[in-house]
């Protein structure tokens, strides 16, 4: 009996790291695919523009095709440990390159919906993020079960006695009511 649980669990374990190995690939895959829709939006923005030839156009694609490249390395302990170092990275900068309006506010909203998709993802689709957004919901559950449970068994000991709350301690029941 106690063999079949142990090629049950081990089964479960082995299919479960095969999923997560799978869903690793397809989540990365996810995201280059949504930085090159960012890209393509650029690219079509730079069409309407004619600024093909624009040295911060041609920058920025070139960062953008780099983020995607890289997208395998993205997660929250490397991005904080270049935050850390200051790093400012290749595309500081990009949008003072040129004198065109029009292509710097593109170059913006492509580099801002990137910000947004890369946070989602790091929140949403890591598994470093859905351990932090996990500990972060259960520490404010847990904060606010204690506040709630205090207020409850403050509540139930002065309701004993009617009329004690003031006389005892008024601003710690003001504080809490």
């Amino acid at each position: 009996m106690m063999g079949y649980f142990l090629i049950v669990f081990g089964s479960f374990l082995a299919s479960s790291s095969l999923a997560f190995a799978w869903w690793v690939k397809v989540r990365e895959i996810s995201l280059r695919q949504a930085i090159y829709d960012e890209r393509d939006c650029l690219f079509d923005a730079a069409r309407e523009l004619q600024a093909f030839d624009d040295p911060a156009y041609r920058s920025a694609r070139e960062h953008l095709n780099s983020l995607a490249d890289c997208v395998d390395f993205v997660t929250i302990p490397i991005l904080a440990y270049v935050s850390a170092k200051g790093h400012s990275g290749r595309a500081h900068g990009l949008v003072e390159k040129t004198d065109n309006a029009e292509l710097s506010q593109a170059i913006r909203r492509c580099f801002s919906n990137c910000e947004q998709i890369l946070a989602k993802y790091l929140l949403h689709h890591t598994a470093t993020g859905i351990c932090l957004l996990t500990a972060v919901k259960v520490n404010r559950l847990r904060d606010v079960l204690e506040k709630y449970a205090a207020h409850l068994c403050h509540r139930w000991i002065y309701s004993l006695v009617p009329g004690e709350c003031d006389r005892v301690n008024a601003t710690s029941c003001t504080a809490i009511n």
